[in-house]
């Protein structure tokens, strides 16, 4: 099971975007950690159940999550529960900051997927999802076309869902954008970085991992790199290699990348 991408939501602004606007709360390079295996909660292990939940947190001044409000449901109240008491319990965020550079508090959108372990291995290969989106004067999204290769994994595949909540602040990181941007996401072996498509962008997000995969598939170690601009307030790339993977006996190194950029 996975931590699904936050991708842009974040009650966040790049930045420079603009001085009057203040950056959210940054979520922890290791998030994905605190929703592995061991925190499936047994109930709905039992009743084999999974889903999406989609959790609006209120996070204070010291990265503590004070409130948690489930705004989509995963259909399982079990799988709800366990998201609201791990981010309340677990998660320590970076505060959010005022012009001023003060930390204060701040809101954040946290989408997480619950998936069955003997659902989720899939193979350590090659993927790419390169997601276009437009949005509107406010920032809001008005339409998105993913466009993916290789086995994507569920936990890229909604991006259009996640850049669909964005909140408030971090619309107005894309707002008067007509031209919209484009979210990619993908899996590399080795230290290759994945190309943008053809266009012009400027990239207001970048982040990358190194993720090592032992030789039963499950995942030894996934080290966040550097993270730029918007990066500190979207997960680290290593949600897209929670695993488990299929084993084939020996170990293996990947990387797994997001680049979120707008159109020039």
């Amino acid at each position: 099971m996975r931590l699904l991408q936050m991708l842009i939501g974040a009650a966040a602004c790049a930045g420079g975007v603009a001085d009057a606007q203040r950056a959210g709360p940054g979520l922890p390079a290791d998030a994905g950690s605190y929703l592995g295996p061991a925190n499936y909660p047994p109930l709905a292990l039992r009743n084999k159940e999974q889903g999406r939940v989609v959790a609006a947190l209120r996070v204070d001044a010291r990265g503590h999550v004070t409130a948690c409000d489930v705004r989509q449901s995963s259909g399982s109240w079990s799988l709800d529960m366990e998201t609201c008491r791990i981010a309340r319990e677990r998660i320590i965020f970076t505060p959010a900051r005022d012009a001023q550079g003060r930390a204060v508090a701040g809101d954040y959108i946290l989408p997480v997927r619950w998936a069955l372990p003997d659902d989720a291995a899939r193979p350590l290969a090659e993927w790419t999802l390169v997601t276009r989106f437009s949005t509107d004067g406010q920032g809001r999204m008005t339409a998105c076309r993913p466009d993916g290769s290789g086995p994507v994994p569920p936990v890229a595949a909604e991006a259009c869902a996640d850049i669909d909540q964005a909140p408030k602040a971090a619309e107005r990181v894309l707002a008067g954008r007509g031209n919209g941007g484009v979210l990619l996401t993908a899996m590399r072996p080795g230290s290759i970085a994945p190309a943008m498509p053809p266009g012009r962008w400027r990239t207001v997000a970048a982040s990358s991992a190194a993720l090592i995969v032992g030789p039963d598939g499950t995942v030894e170690r996934c080290s966040a790199g550097p993270r730029t601009g918007l990066a500190r307030q979207l997960p680290s790339p290593c949600v897209y290699g929670a695993g488990p993977f299929v084993g084939d006996g020996q170990r293996r190194t990947a990387m797994p990348h997001l680049i979120l950029a707008t159109a020039e």
